[in-house]
C-alpha cells in the first residue's frame, strides 16, 4: 500500500552552494550518505515538515540536465504496487531493484503526464519533527505539470490513494501536490510561506505604473501595481528561466544552482497561472 508522498529530488551541480542556499531558507541537513558505487552524494534536507532529496554526482557529465526531477511515495508493498500501476498501464521506467543506498528497494515509472514518480521501500525514516524556526512557515505544494488534467486526478487520486483536499490538490502524509495547467516543467514549482519575502529581495522597488503582461516562469504576472507589497510566498522553480523572462520590479533573485530558480514575487499571478 502506498501511505505517503515522501519526498521531491533531483540532481544538483554544486552541492555546498545548494546546501547555503536552502540553507538560508531555513533548511536543515536530516540525511546524508556517499554511495561509493556509483560516486553519488544523497543529501536530504527538510524545510519545515517537507523533504527534498539533493544528488550531486562527483563524476562530471556534460549532458546531464539539473534541478528537480522526481517524485517519492513510501509504500509498505514494492512489488505489489508496482506491478498493479503497470497492469492499469503506466510507463515503466525502472522495475523493483535494491536501492543504491543499500536502504530499502526502489522501482519508477512516469504518471500520465510524463512526471517521473519513484516508489521506495524501506525502514529507515528521515523525517524529523516541523522547524519552526527557520523563515520558511510552511512548504505548501510541490506544484507537478498535469496537461491532462483528468488523467492526473485518476493516477494520483484513484490509484496512490491521494485525498483530494481541492480541485486541483491532493495530500498524503504531511505533503502536498498541486496539478499545474500547460506551460510547465515535469516538476513545476515547489510553493513556499516565507516569513520576511522582503529579504529575499535585492532591492525591491514599486513601478511607476502598472506594467503590460509579462511571462513569468510559464505564468502570467498580469501587472504590477504601484502598491505595497502583499505576498508572504515564494516559488522556487526547476527550471532555469531566462533572465528576461522576468521584471525586476517583480522582485526576484538566483540562487547558486543554475537550473534551480527562486522567484519572490511582491504581487501574486493570477490563480490561473497554478498559484
Amino acid at each position: 500500500m502506498i501511505n505517503e508522498l515522501n519526498h521531491v529530488g533531483g540532481r544538483v551541480q554544486d552541492l555546498e552552494a545548494s546546501l547555503a542556499f536552502y540553507g538560508g531558507l531555513g533548511a536543515e541537513v536530516v540525511d546524508r550518505l556517499f554511495m561509493p558505487g556509483a560516486r553519488v552524494n544523497r543529501v536530504h534536507i527538510q524545510l519545515a515538515s517537507s523533504l527534498v532529496e539533493l544528488l550531486y554526482h562527483e563524476e562530471p557529465d556534460p549532458q546531464a540536465s539539473y534541478g528537480l526531477n522526481h517524485i517519492r511515495f513510501m509504500t509498505d508493498d514494492l512489488d505489489g504496487d508496482y506491478a498493479r500501476l503497470m497492469a492499469l498501464g503506466y510507463a515503466e521506467i525502472s522495475s523493483p531493484r535494491v536501492a543504491g543506498s543499500g536502504q530499502g528497494r526502489l522501482a519508477f515509472l512516469s504518471d500520465p503526464n510524463g512526471v517521473r514518480v519513484e516508489l521506495l521501500q524501506r525502514s529507515e525514516e528521515f523525517r524529523i519533527a516541523p522547524i519552526t524556526h527557520g523563515p520558511v512557515q510552511e512548504f505548501t505544494h510541490i506544484g507537478i505539470a498535469a496537461p491532462d488534467f483528468a488523467a492526473a486526478v485518476e493516477f494520483y487520486g484513484t490509484h496512490l490513494g491521494m485525498t483530494r483536499v481541492a480541485e486541483d490538490t491532493f495530500r498524503l502524509g504531511p505533503d502536498t501536490l498541486k496539478l499545474i495547467p500547460p506551460p510547465a516543467t515535469p516538476i513545476a514549482h515547489l510553493d513556499l510561506h516565507h516569513a520576511h519575502p522582503h529579504a529575499l529581495h535585492h532591492r525591491p522597488r514599486q513601478p511607476p505604473h502598472p506594467l503590460p503582461p509579462h511571462r513569468v516562469a510559464g505564468g502570467l504576472c498580469h501587472g504590477c501595481p504601484a502598491a505595497e507589497p502583499v505576498a508572504n510566498w515564494i516559488w522556487v522553480f526547476p527550471s532555469a528561466p531566462k533572465r528576461s523572462d522576468f521584471s525586476s520590479d517583480c522582485g526576484w533573485f538566483t540562487p547558486p544552482e543554475p537550473q534551480i530558480r527562486a522567484i519572490s514575487p511582491l504581487y501574486p499571478p493570477p490563480s490561473s497561472t497554478g498559484r
